[in-house]
């Protein structure tokens, strides 16, 4: 049998349950910032995933719930904070993604030279005997 939260049994405990999912995401989120902040990228890929589910799951709480006037101000508050972090994990992750390019660029380029260089020392140590010196005089 999977393994599912009960549904809520009142009302004001759905609303609230739907509000702390809203918070336990922005709270998430926030964990996220800090990891990119610090350019932990595999951990932001890890808590990413579950980001994502979190996500899927306060779609189907959220349906459930009817929420008063307060609580839907507060939910819009949360949900303006979480844009906001995403728009700041994605800036940071944008930045990431130009830094490598511009170190897959470097290593093409130096690639490229290391080639070029190595055909062109290839090729002076096969070349078919000694090279003639142009200031000297043939007899």
């Amino acid at each position: 049998m999977p393994n599912r939260p009960a549904p809520p049994t009142s009302p004001g405990s759905a609303q609230q349950a739907v509000l702390d999912a809203y918070a336990a995401l922005h709270q998430q989120l926030k964990e996220m910032l800090a990891l990119a902040e610090r350019h932990e990228w595999e951990a932001l890929k890890e808590r990413e995933s579950a980001y994502l589910q979190r996500i899927h799951q306060l779609a189907d709480l959220d349906a459930q719930a009817t929420l008063n006037p307060a609580q839907q101000a507060h939910k819009r508050e949360l949900l303006e904070n979480i844009v906001s972090g995403e728009k700041a994990v994605r800036r940071r992750l944008s930045a990431r993604r130009d830094e490598l390019g511009e170190l897959i660029g470097l290593s093409r380029r130096q690639r490229n030279l290391s080639r070029a260089y190595g055909v062109e020392a290839n090729m002076a140590q096969h070349s078919s005997g000694p090279r003639p010196d142009p200031d000297r005089e043939t007899p």
